[in-house]
């Protein structure tokens, strides 16, 4: 069967073996493009190195299913120049070859439209990188994102510290201040006993002036004493808040 085989691919044309070689590419890259879209993201959102992966996928099933096309488009226009010398229904063939041609562009088209759409809902959508204006939930997706990647567990977000955070946030703006203790001297703390969180320890980020869920983002985890923060094994929950351009982020472990 081997032999059998071999046999089949020398006789085959160049053209034919290109032909060949571009599908299989096509394929893989489909069958990896879906593993990766559909495998499991406990942060649900995608690594810098699936992201990366998607775009080769992309690229490399567009790239190599415009060459099977090519390669088959120049087949049939050789097969239909043969035709109009051999066979007297050679104005048949050619018209035959449209409908193949046309059909081969809609399936360019739709796979496109795959790929494009898949892209769209699964990274842009879904990454808070894409998105201009912060919210809570993103920002502590990607809170859990950088706390998985060094092997920590995931923040559960308390509506408690939801609170306390936009609280604090507010007492900023309304007194003009960006600091941990605020002029009048009241600490963070204060703002979690005001709403009945109980806790066993606690920290808090500030920022200002971000105007989207990912640079916050970045900004906290490049500062040092931020990026403790978020990184701190002994914290179990999380609340975000926002007020004006300020931002706050409450870690605490209830006792």
């Amino acid at each position: 069967m081997l032999i059998a085989l071999v046999q089949i691919i020398k006789s085959m044309t160049i053209r034919t073996k290109l032909a060949i070689t571009f599908t299989m590419m096509w394929v893989t890259s489909v069958a990896v493009f879906l593993f990766v879209s559909f495998s499991n993201h406990p942060d649900g959102l995608y690594s810098s190195s699936q992201n990366t992966i998607l775009v080769l996928s992309v690229c490399v099933g567009v790239i190599s299913f415009l060459a099977f096309v090519f390669c088959l488009n120049k087949s049939l226009k050789s097969n239909t120049i043969k035709e109009k010398y051999h066979r007297e229904n050679s104005k048949g063939a050619r018209i035959s070859n449209k409908y193949i041609l046309a059909f081969i562009w809609l399936i360019i088209g739709l796979f496109g439209g795959f790929y494009g759409s898949n892209y769209y809902y699964r990274v842009v959508e879904v990454d808070p990188a894409y998105i201009s204006t912060s919210s809570s939930t993103d920002m502590i997706r990607l809170i859990n994102k950088d706390r998985i990647a060094v092997g920590l567990q995931p923040l559960t977000e308390n509506k408690l510290l939801d609170q306390s955070a936009r609280n604090k946030a507010c007492d900023m703006r309304d007194k003009n201040y960006f600091e941990h203790v605020s002029p009048d001297g009241k600490e963070p703390w204060v703002f979690m006993d005001a709403v009945g969180y109980k806790y066993t320890t606690a920290g808090e980020n500030i920022a200002v002036a971000y105007n989207s869920t990912k640079k916050l983002a970045l900004g906290y985890m490049k500062s040092e004493s931020h990026r403790d923060n978020i990184l701190n094994p002994e914290y179990t929950e999380v609340g975000v808040g926002e007020c004006g351009m300020y931002s706050v982020e409450h870690f605490g472990s209830r006792k």
